[in-house]
Parts: structure tokens; C-alpha cells; sequence
């Protein structure tokens, strides 16, 4: 507790809409924590990914692999644990784990990728759109900037826009050091660069009228946290050794290659756990050279935790009385020390994990899952349910407020790139009809008021959907929210297969 001056003060919590919340009993990150713990998005991590398929549908179904939901779990033990001797603040803590792997697609990274090649146009449009248009399309919407996805990007984005409580308001209104923690879980290297901090035409402003990236970009309204690089050395820590310990239960791998291929370094881990248990906060004895594999990776892991712990506690100490936040978190590595024991493990999962017969297969698998979803729902926005196309309709009605009569103008521009081929009974949108579908648009209440639209309407609309950030992120948001369960189901519902 010697270091508590670091630790996240919750007096110093500030939030987007400060007025939407009033004071109470909890603090305000306790608050954070028991919103991201009741919200849908956390109670879907269960059925999502981590590495290993465990959808009935896999190949060797096991219900005993990790899933998004214990991952966030696990990185919340082993952060508290590396937070409690510091006297860091554990609510914050909880809530940033908990909430850092929200944004993840169905399908673990695969998905992710795959999500991010759509928006990114290198995922090909389907053949009956393709089909509508001539060959100048392609470098027009080459052009245009669809954004970015990465999970932790999406996970900010879920509970600042895409998630509701409290009389149906937008976003669960977490404080900006929640936030930040939660964007920074992972590593950031392009953090200042445009290319993750484009500007979303797409999404929709808090209250305030701030862009929330902006402001965790700069960080010029709150302090961020050693919490928020705590939880980003737990989830290093959990990520490594739980997929080997996973590689090891599917029987991947052998525990005996395991310990040929970790000998010394365990030899090592197992005398510097027993020399500081007493020092730091008691580690129950490990057990004798024959351990089972859940004993190895303990070791291991307490391992990490206290090298992480003393690497922490060295910093803060060479600072004296200097109470810098800021200078913390730059003596502080990202990864657990020592380095190059971790760096061995990660190199093992790359090699045993990662690039695994059957989670290649299944990250393909996963990922043409996601392309037929994203095709079959680019042909016909009447497949998305109502209560996503609502979420399109509010966002392109404060578009139409605000380009006005350039509303038109992009429908014309697009219409250029139109072939309008009678003899393949290829339509194009007139004036009027452009006209209708702006005015349906902007008075529209709810998804039925799209559906209740004449077919031939919908389907000359298909085209200029290709076209649309906003669409395109809203199919974007609606796939990445899917289990890998209700992926499954969706697509068979939609193709029979």
C-alpha cells in the first residue's frame, strides 16, 4: 500500500455527461464495473472465441477452452493481483477488464481482421452489385473512408454509442479513465496516427458534442491511470500462458515437449516464486517436479505477476517524491519482465497456438461466416433486424440535417457510376424516387417504415449501400455483435447451409 498516491482517485473521475449521473453510495468506478458487468455486450463474451472453436459445430467441440468471457475473467485475477501490494485502485481495475474485450468479433482475431478488410473495401462486392456497375466505381470508392476495426476501438465505441441503460439512453456514460484503459489494453503503436483515429463520419456524438477519441487521444481532460497498464500486462500475461495451457488440455501439444522447451526458465520461475512469496504476499506452495500442467502455468504465472509487481514498485521508487503520473507510465514496460522468458513463451504460442491445423481451419472458416453475413445483408437491409436498422435511420437523418440539398448530390454522383442496361433489367433511381427515399429517410420512426418500401425501391437502393459509410459500419456493428453461435444460426437461416 506504500504507492496508493498513484492509485486512480475517484474524486478525479470525470465522465462525457456528468449530468446524466448523480452521486451515490458507490464510486464512480465501482459505478463503471457494475454497468459493463449488466450490459448485453459483456454478457456475450461467453459465447465468443478466444483462440480455440468451442461451437458445436467444430471439429472437437470442448467445452473447457477459453472463451472472451473467462479470458476477461482470468486478466481481472492477475491484474488485482499485481495491483493489491501497490495499493491500486481495484474497482477500476475490474471494470477496465472486464470491459476491454467487449468489441471482439465473432471468431476471435480471424473476425476481427476479416471486419477490417471490409472496411478497408478488400473484401470483394457481391456479383449482383458488381454487376450494376461500370468499371470506374472501384477508384471512386477506393477513395472513400469507411474507417478502421480493431476490437479495442469497438469495445469504446459499444459502450459509448452502440449500447443503452437508464430510460434508453445512448452509451453506459463510463468515465473517461475507464475508458482509456480500455482502449489502451492493447498494444497502440499507431495511437497518434490518422490511420486509427480517422475522423467517423458515421458515429454518433455524446451529449456533450465532444468526440470521445479525440479526447482520449490527447488526454487533456483526465490523468490516465496505472491501472489502465496494469490491466494491459495482465492481458499479455493471460493471453500467453492460458492459450498454451489450452494447446496443452486439447492435446495440441505435450506436457513433456512443454517442459523440454521451458525447463530452466520454469526451474527459474519455480526459485525466484518461493524466494519472494514471503517478501511480497503469500503464493502457496508449488508442488515437485511432476507437476500437472494448471501447477506449471501457476508458477509461471505468479512469476510474472511479482517480476511485473517489483518492476512497478522499481520505477515509482527511482521518481523519490516526485508524484508524476505521467513518468510512471513511461519507466513502466507493456510486457511482463523479464523480457526475454516471455518473449520465449510468446515465440512457443505463435508457433504451437496460433498457427495450430485446427484454428487455422476454423479462423477460415469463421471468417467466410462473416463475409456471406456482410454480402447477404449489403444485397437487402431488410434482413437486418428493426432494431438495427433504427440505429442507420437516426444516424442518416442527422446526415440529411446536415448536408441538406448535397444529400442529392451524392446520389447523383453515384448514379454516374450506374449502368443503366435495360436488357439486363438493371435500374437506376430517378430524381423522384431520390427524392422519396431522402423524405422516407428523414421521417422515418422506426426499421418497418423501410421495410413497408415498394421491393423495386429496395433493390435499385442496393448500389448506393456499397457506397455508404454509415451502412457499412452499421453492418460492421452488427456482425462484430454476434456470438459465434448466433453467426452460425444467422447464416443458415439466410443461404440453408
Amino acid at each position: 500500500m506504500e504507492f496508493a498516491w498513484y492509485a486512480a482517485k475517484d474524486n478525479l473521475a470525470k465522465r462525457p455527461d456528468e449530468y446524466r449521473d448523480h452521486k451515490q453510495v458507490r464510486s464512480n468506478y465501482a459505478r463503471d464495473r457494475d454497468r459493463i458487468l449488466y450490459s448485453k455486450a459483456f454478457r456475450r463474451l461467453s459465447h465468443k472465441t478466444q483462440v480455440y472453436l468451442s461451437s458445436e459445430n467444430s471439429p472437437e467441440p470442448n467445452e473447457h477452452v477459453r472463451m472472451r468471457l473467462t479470458h476477461s475473467l482470468e486478466v481481472s485475477q492477475i491484474a488485482e493481483a499485481i495491483a493489491r501490494p501497490l495499493g491500486l485502485n481495484n474497482d477500476l481495475i475490474e471494470a477496465i477488464c472486464l470491459g476491454h474485450d467487449v468489441g471482439h468479433a465473432p471468431f476471435g482475431h480471424a473476425g476481427e481482421r476479416q471486419l477490417d478488410d471490409i472496411l478497408h473495401k478488400k473484401t470483394v462486392l457481391p456479383r449482383i452489385i458488381i454487376e450494376k456497375l461500370n468499371s470506374n466505381f472501384r477508384n471512386f470508392r477506393d477513395q472513400i473512408n469507411f474507417g478502421d476495426f480493431r476490437h479495442n476501438f469497438q469495445s469504446v465505441r459499444q459502450f459509448c454509442f452502440l449500447e443503452t441503460y437508464q430510460n434508453n439512453l445512448k452509451g453506459l456514460n463510463l468515465t473517461y479513465q475507464c475508458l482509456d484503459g480500455i482502449l489502451r489494453h492493447t498494444s497502440l503503436n499507431s495511437l497518434d496516427s490518422h490511420h486509427n483515429f480517422c475522423k467517423y463520419p458515421w458515429m454518433e456524438a455524446p451529449t456533450s458534442e465532444k468526440n470521445i477519441f479525440e479526447i482520449l487521444k490527447k488526454q487533456n481532460e483526465f490523468t490516465p491511470t496505472l491501472e489502465g497498464r496494469v490491466v494491459q500486462i495482465a492481458d499479455e500475461i493471460a493471453q500467453v500462458c492460458h492459450d498454451l495451457n489450452d494447446a496443452i488440455e486439447l492435446e495440441v501439444f505435450e506436457i513433456s515437449k512443454f517442459l523440454e522447451f521451458i525447463g530452466n526458465d520454469l526451474n527459474r520461475a519455480r526459485d525466484y516464486v518461493s524466494r519472494k512469496k514471503k517478501e511480497t504476499y503469500k503464493i502457496e506452495e508449488q508442488g515437485d517436479k511432476n507437476e500437472n500442467n494448471a501447477k506449471i502455468f501457476s508458477i509461471l504465472i505468479c512469476y510474472f505477476i511479482l517480476k511485473t509487481y517489483e518492476n512497478i514498485r522499481n520505477g515509482i521508487q527511482k521518481l523519490g517524491d516526485q508524484k508524476n503520473i505521467g513518468a510512471i507510465l513511461a519507466s513502466v514496460s507493456s510486457e511482463p519482465s523479464p523480457n526475454d522468458v516471455f518473449i520465449k513463451l510468446k515465440s512457443l504460442k505463435n508457433e504451437i497456438v496460433i498457427n495450430n491445423y485446427n484454428v487455422n481451419r476454423m479462423d477460415n472458416k469463421g471468417c467466410h461466416v462473416i463475409r456471406e453475413l456482410y454480402k447477404a445483408y449489403l444485397c437487402d437491409l431488410r434482413q437486418l433486424p428493426d432494431g438495427v436498422l433504427q440505429r442507420y435511420i437516426v444516424v442518416k437523418k442527422k446526415e440529411i440535417d446536415r448536408l441538406g440539398k448535397k444529400a442529392k448530390k451524392w446520389f447523383h454522383e453515384i448514379r454516374s457510376f450506374l449502368r443503366p442496361d435495360d436488357n439486363a433489367h438493371i435500374y437506376v433511381l430517378s430524381d423522384e424516387e431520390i427524392n422519396q427515399i431522402i423524405c422516407t429517410l428523414d421521417r422515418c420512426i422506426s426499421g418497418n417504415d423501410i421495410r413497408n418500401q415498394k421491393p423495386k425501391l429496395i433493390t435499385k437502393l442496393m448500389p448506393y449501400l456499397a457506397f455508404d459509410g454509415d451502412y457499412m459500419r452499421t453492418i460492421v456493428d452488427y456482425i462484430a455483435s454476434m456470438t459465434d453461435a448466433f453467426a452460425e444460426r444467422e447464416m443458415l437461416a439466410l443461404y440453408g447451409r
